[in-house]
């Protein structure tokens, strides 16, 4: 009885794996969903769309890029703990690794955030201010 129980959830952990990385291997990066249900709400024209599109991918792209640096990030916080005395070259190459990352990221974000504000009328600026500040429940 366990095995048929483990081996359906390694199942249904396999369809979704495998779904994922076809979908990302489509061009799919997991936001296309949300840009879309945001163009919807927002009325936005197709060149509007692909604007909303373009920017949350953009954004995706830098926080990946953003997170990626994470592990060693920790990894070199972690070497200064573990040092005899405290490694300040660790924590200060640490810090500037971090403060690279987001900086990247905020960057990028702004970026979208000017495109996105210029190719919108203001009333759809003001819905997407709407749904910036109050989260996904501002799309209901």
């Amino acid at each position: 009885m366990g095995g048929i129980i483990i081996g359906t959830l390694c199942l249904l952990g396999f369809v979704k794996v495998w779904r994922r990385a076809r979908c990302r291997a489509h061009g799919g990066g997991g936001g296309g969903w949300m840009a879309r249900r945001v163009g919807q709400r927002l009325g936005a024209t197709p060149d509007q769309e692909k604007v909303l599109r373009e920017s949350v991918e953009a954004v995706q792209r830098a926080g990946w890029k953003a997170r990626a640096e994470w592990p060693a990030i920790r990894a070199e916080a972690a070497r200064a703990l573990r040092a005899e005395a405290f490694d300040e070259a660790a924590w200060t190459s640490a810090l500037e690794r971090a403060r690279a990352a987001v900086t990247a990221l905020e960057a990028t974000t702004g970026e979208s955030l000017r495109a996105l504000h210029a190719a919108l009328q203001p009333t759809q600026r003001q819905q997407l201010a709407d749904l910036v500040e109050f989260g996904p429940r501002a799309l209901r």
